[in-house]
């Protein structure tokens, strides 16, 4: 692991974990070690049993590839923060260092955990009626969007759709 990983920083259990599409890397701050995992529910599950007596794991969000491993956290128990791209990478840049792979990205998580966990809040499932107006909502505003950029061509000159 990077230098700049300081186990002296503190002695709090926590997982630092980076999200990609197809999989997962997790470093765990206790035996400072790096396991890549499939991001796929049940290979996560079965990664995070064993961590579910940890203070708390964290991630970035990726655009909704952090969903199943946040449920999967939850569902053993292990509370999980999903943190802000922008506030990890203003955390390591206070630090004077760049995140250059997933395993140095998990680091670094799991470093931030251990700095800020306390303060940090834990992830909650939504709840689904909010979470299907939510999406109703988006899709109204699209369908939306798309009338204006029709109504805007069917008003351009000779009324020729671009």
């Amino acid at each position: 692991m990077p230098n700049s990983y300081d186990a002296a920083k503190s002695e709090a259990s926590v997982l630092g974990i980076d999200v990609a599409k197809h999989h997962v890397v997790l470093f765990d701050s206790v035996r400072r070690t790096t396991h890549q995992i499939d991001n796929h529910p049940s290979a996560l599950i079965r990664a995070l049993r064993r961590y579910r007596h940890y203070e708390l794991a964290v991630c970035e969000t990726t655009g909704g590839f952090e969903r199943a491993l946040c449920e999967a956290a939850t569902q053993v128990g292990l509370p999980i923060h999903r943190a802000h791209a922008s506030c990890v990478k203003a955390y390591i840049a206070s630090h004077g260092q760049g995140a250059k792979t997933d395993a140095i990205d998990a680091c670094w998580l799991a470093r931030y955990g251990q700095e800020r966990g306390s303060s940090l809040p834990r992830w909650q499932a939504p709840d689904p009626d909010s979470e299907a107006l939510a999406h109703l909502i988006r899709h109204r505003q699209n369908l939306v969007k798309q009338r204006t950029q029709a109504r805007n061509q069917l008003q351009a000159p000779n009324g020729q759709i671009l």
